[in-house]
């Protein structure tokens, strides 16, 4: 931590600290007395909501809940992961489907178990209304797959071994030498770009239309925007109309983005189902706080 203080340095200190030595009993009994505020705020917001049958059972099982935002009781089973590093003092990373996924060295040993257990532990678990794919809707080995949002890159991980080639847009700086060291194995299909994507060009953002104009035509998107997701799919009608097959849209940043998105990929010609279960979020600070997660897109 260059040019960080005593006070930073003590804190990132006790931050590794308390995942190396705390058991996980005790560090689950913390975490419930954590979310203990928000859950009471949640409980509140369902009572006095019209609610359908499986909000009366997430009511139900909120009191018992240690874990949101996925008030659902498999998230009691959800696995840990545990975080290495290269060498003394090198990048961080976990294994995720028998594969190095490295995070940003900002990152304490606590930042990246607690990222790890909440992507791939919650969000990618079988039963999440976050699960990108399932059996029945998942990659082709010859998907040109584009990533819009890669992050840390677990998506991008989990199906590089089966796709023909896989473009991940991140424009956040912290991210891009994780992804490049991750990625490293498979360099000779894989582009890294550092763009915003939106519905126009300028210096730091682009269209998927503008830049997929002379390169081979992507099959599969994949959109987790924080909330940009439609302006994402306004630059991208070309190929939505002529090459796309298959793409998954995050649906909860924005209060309407579960009507507005499935609606725009319905003009596009796609036929669009909402995966299963909600997701406790307060994103934009808009009610409903219960929001469905995401939908997958299917070229009729």
């Amino acid at each position: 931590m260059p040019g960080a203080s005593f006070l930073d340095r003590l804190r990132s200190f006790v931050k590794e600290a308390f995942v190396r030595v705390v058991p996980r009993d005790i560090r689950s009994s913390l975490i419930r007395r954590q979310i203990r505020g928000e859950k009471r705020e949640f409980i509140e917001y369902l009572q006095r909501i019209e609610r359908d049958e499986e909000m009366n059972g997430i009511l139900e099982y909120l009191p018992s809940a240690t874990v949101l935002p996925y008030p659902y009781a498999w998230t009691e089973t959800a696995p840990e992961y545990k975080v290495y590093r290269d060498g003394k003092g090198g990048p961080p990373y976990t294994i995720l489907d028998g594969k190095r996924c490295y995070f940003s060295s900002e990152m304490t040993t606590l930042d990246v178990f607690w990222a790890a257990a909440g992507l791939n532990g919650m969000e990618q678990h079988p039963e999440s209304p976050h699960l990108y794919l399932t059996s029945e809707f998942d990659v082709a080995d010859d998907d040109i797959v584009v990533d819009c949002g890669a992050a840390e890159g677990n998506f991008g991980l989990s199906v590089i071994d089966r796709v023909k080639k896989l473009y991940l847009f991140e424009p956040e700086e912290k991210w891009l030498e994780p992804l490049r060291k991750t990625f490293e194995p498979w360099a000779d299909k894989v582009e890294i770009v550092q763009k915003y994507i939106s519905d126009t060009e300028s210096d730091d953002a682009v269209t998927l239309d503008g830049f997929f104009m002379d390169k081979e035509q992507p099959t599969f998107l994949k959109m987790d925007l924080e909330g940009y997701e439609r302006n994402a799919l306004k630059g991208a009608e070309n190929i939505l109309r002529s090459s796309v097959r298959k793409a998954i849209v995050c649906t909860y940043h924005l209060v309407d983005d579960h009507e507005v998105l499935s609606e725009i990929m319905k003009a596009n010609g796609f036929r669009v189902t909402t995966s299963n279960g909600y997701m406790y979020t307060r994103f934009d600070g808009k009610e409903p706080y219960l929001r469905r997660v995401l939908i997958r897109c299917v070229k009729q």
